[in-house]
């Protein structure tokens, strides 16, 4: 049931010379009375607890509602509780006073079906009150005989049919549908007389949440244009996302996607905590805050702590683990110990100072080797190559090293020197890793990326040499 557009009214009205809204009625001006600001904190006070006490009682109401709707359930069983609870809940509208039967209405209902009976099947059959105008003559020609002789048999069909209505089954899903199809249709007039006082538009979709309700995706715009915006922003029909709206609603993996995603959440929650709990153990002061980026820097350096076993490839926070898997490997490594943090002595702290400044030495003369021989030439005339490095018993230089020699001006070391500084001593052997890994390999730790230098990717000639 998708409700129509109606720009064509709008432009209709729009088009009308429209007035501002005046006041029939004449109101007295009075002269309002300023309260305090006590007098009207007791007033919110007051308020306040009737609200709360409101929804108390319409709380507890509703679980009345409820243990009835279960009782129901557990003595017939052919329906869920939410079915029996909007039973409960739309008996009491259906419920109305009833008047007592009477001879118009047979005559009424008689001559109804009669006239109906004579118009062939494939027109549409009257309503009762597009007849009474026609009925009532013919009723008030009749004298009081004529009238009871008339609906004599009609009153008591009168009576069966009103007895059968009342008694009949109650089906929740067939009145939910048409609650719902005089709700549309209210709430797009309302809409509509809305958009032409005030001039907004309005977009309104209604979905069935039930698989056993009848009523279809229901679509109201108020102007053209949204229909527009909708394709051009998401490239789909306002009809085509309340059809996905109600498949997404009665498919029933709502909850499910819900409770795993709160769930999986909860898990990294718990995990960073325990994490965070345990490094306050080891250090045997409170932590602030668990770092992993430079955690060599941020932790270890300040509270002499390492990670042992740290059972994933890369070492992160838990809230940006992707997997669910590696999540609880994680957690029930901490949380069985594992994996732990382990507090260094002095002397381990101090081996581990000298390797930690080896790294940094490291990082900083590997790069200047690197630029120094890309910069290095060779002498003037030589073009880098020695021809007689690589000649044969005849005098001739042997076809491959020539080769060589010509590709590669790195192929004879003498061609090119450096001027690096050498290192003081050998590598640091005594070296203690910060985090380690499962199979006792060291894990990397992240670092914070540093600023990209102006001239990364430039060619850079020959160095000059001093004069």
């Amino acid at each position: 049931m998708t409700g129509r557009s109606q720009y064509s009214a709008l432009r209709y009205l729009k088009s009308t010379k429209s007035s501002v809204r005046t006041p029939w009625r004449h109101r007295m001006k009075t002269k309002a009375l300023k309260r305090t600001p006590a007098e009207n904190k007791v007033l919110k006070d007051k308020r306040e607890a009737h609200r709360t006490e409101y929804q108390e009682a319409l709380a507890d109401a509703q679980a009345v509602i409820t243990q009835e709707a279960v009782k129901l359930r557990e003595r017939f069983g052919s329906h869920s509780i939410e079915y029996y609870f909007e039973a409960i809940i739309q008996s009491s509208r259906i419920k109305k006073t009833k008047r007592s039967e009477n001879r118009w209405n047979a005559f009424v209902r008689a001559e109804t079906k009669r006239i109906n009976a004579e118009i062939p099947d494939n027109q549409p059959r009257l309503k009762a009150h597009e007849l009474t105008p026609e009925i009532a003559k013919r009723w008030h020609g009749m004298t009081a005989e004529e009238r009871k002789n008339a609906t004599e048999s009609a009153m008591e069909d009168l009576v069966e049919f009103r007895q059968n209505k009342s008694t009949a089954t109650h089906n929740v899903p067939i009145h939910a549908f048409h609650d719902c199809r005089t709700a549309y249709t209210r709430i797009s007039e309302e809409l509509t007389s809305l958009t032409a006082r005030t001039g907004n538009v309005h977009v309104f979709i209604g979905v069935r949440n039930d698989q056993d309700h009848y009523s279809r995706p229901y679509v109201y715009v108020s102007d053209d244009r949204i229909a527009d915006f909708f394709q051009l922003a998401v490239n789909q029909t306002v009809n085509d996302i309340a059809t996905r709206l109600e498949a997404y609603l009665i498919s029933g993996v709502t909850g499910v996607i819900r409770n795993h995603r709160e769930a999986f959440l909860q898990l990294k929650s718990q995990t960073s905590a325990l994490i965070h709990r345990k490094l306050s153990e080891a250090a045997e002061v409170p932590v602030s805050k668990m770092y992993y980026v430079n955690f060599d820097e941020n932790i270890t350096a300040k509270y002499r702590v390492l990670v042992e076993n740290w059972p994933l490839p890369k070492f992160c926070n838990p809230g940006s683990i992707g997997s669910n898997v590696e999540l609880k490997v994680l957690y029930n490594a901490w949380q069985s110990g594992a994996t732990y943090f382990r507090k260094m002595t002095q002397d381990e702290f101090r081996r581990w100072e000298a390797g930690q400044a080896e790294q940094v030495e490291r990082r900083e003369v590997e790069p200047e080797e690197r630029v120094e021989r890309r910069g290095a030439e060779p002498e003037e005339g030589s073009n880098g190559v020695d021809e007689h490095a690589h000649s044969n018993d005849t005098g001739h230089p042997a076809p491959l090293a020539s080769a060589l020699n010509s590709v590669s001006p790195y192929a004879n070391p003498s061609t090119f020197t450096s001027t690096s500084r050498k290192r003081t001593h050998e590598p640091y052997q005594d070296y203690v890793m910060t985090i380690s890994g499962a199979s006792g390999m060291e894990v990397q730790v992240p670092k914070k990326a540093r600023k990209v230098r102006s001239d990364k990717g430039t060619k850079k000639g020959p160095r000059r040499k001093a004069n």
